[in-house]
């Protein structure tokens, strides 16, 4: 099953060596290469994305342009002088709407080019369950990081396998960088 909430987590394994990196605000070599992997799977899905958007609003703009063409009893010169700058300003909203995600999408990208370790603190709360995206099920696992009543942290992981590094009412300090969407973790410590 594909896990909708993690596409740019993978398995989450730390060592002690991964722990001790991070408490003195340094990346093991193996953690270098997961942001690295997290970044180059976000540009390359924001690419594909975008080229989503450019052909689905491409074909509304042409098959509603022929659609209205065909409804019209007037020549094509006629109804392109009053239909052009409607179809015009639609396309230029269309290419604004493509450059902000464009943007958007470059700045996330470049802010895992110079990662910053972050760090939080709770008592640990492990979920694992069956949910439901685009009519998919699967199985959702998350690691809530709270101080009493308050939400520190949720972190959404890939496997059962990411859970088991955590028990339930336990309280970690959790090493993570933060990232669009959710933020990834890399290791953590019970305190």
């Amino acid at each position: 099953m594909y896990d909708y909430t993690s596409p740019y987590m993978p398995g989450v394994e730390f060592s002690a060596e991964d722990v001790a990196a991070n408490r003195a605000g340094n990346f093991t070599p193996r953690q270098v290469e997961l942001l690295r992997d997290a970044k180059e799977r976000r540009s390359r899905d924001a690419v594909l994305v975008g080229r989503g958007f450019l052909i689905f609003f491409a074909a509304i703009l042409v098959v509603g342009g022929i659609i209205e063409f065909n409804r019209q009893t007037e020549p094509f010169d006629v109804f392109m002088a009053r239909q052009g700058p409607l179809f015009l300003g639609a396309a230029l909203a269309m290419l604004a709407l493509l450059g902000v995600s464009a943007a958007l999408s470059a700045w996330f990208s470049r802010r895992l080019s110079h990662p910053k370790i972050s760090r939080a603190e709770g008592v640990a709360e492990t979920i694992s369950q069956a949910a439901y995206a685009r009519g998919m099920r699967y199985m959702r696992y998350e690691l809530i990081l709270r101080q009493g009543r308050r939400t520190v942290k949720l972190f959404r992981l890939s496997s059962p396998a990411s859970l088991s590094h955590f028990q339930t009412s336990v309280r970690y300090r959790v090493y993570y960088v933060e990232f669009p969407q959710l933020p990834i973790l890399l290791s953590a410590e019970p305190v």
